[in-house]
């Protein structure tokens, strides 16, 4: 056996790196990107590095938009912190929620992602229902 040989059998070792396995943080993904790859079902994607999930973000954002409505019952400053909150929990919670369909990010905070994308769409309703009922509220005292 010549060492040409063995270099061959060496690379053909069920423990040798294969094409499409995960990308190194080198190959100029985001940091923390490489730790993930997509599943072996998505064959036209396979061993492209995928995001981490920012469920934890999302629902915590979203979380904080409906807490902040309880002081806007009472003080309507706080009306412009829920609002913004709840729309950018939705908003990032849709982009992630499309990222996970489409296999660029990790499926496993999907759920968590949902639900601070529903708590931020639901305190952005609120506070544009309770901005319209202070606005006729208000329109009916001016004409009378």
């Amino acid at each position: 056996m010549t060492s040409q040989d063995h270099e061959t059998d060496v690379d053909a070792s069920p423990c040798a790196p294969r094409p499409g396995g995960p990308l190194e943080a080198s190959d100029g993904l985001k940091p923390g990107a490489a730790e993930f790859t997509r599943s072996d079902r998505d064959d036209t994607n396979r061993g492209q590095a995928i995001e981490p999930h920012r469920g934890g973000m999302v629902l915590a954002i979203g979380v904080a938009s409906i807490a902040t409505l309880i002081p806007a019952c009472c003080c309507g400053a706080s009306l412009f912190v829920s609002f913004p909150l709840g729309l950018y929990a939705a908003i990032v919670g849709h982009r992630d929620l499309r990222a996970i369909r489409t296999g660029g990010m990790d499926p496993q905070g999907r759920v968590i992602t949902l639900v601070g994308m529903v708590l931020g769409i639901v305190a952005a309703a609120v506070v544009a229902i309770m901005v319209m009922f202070y606005a006729v509220i208000m329109g009916i005292t001016l004409m009378s």
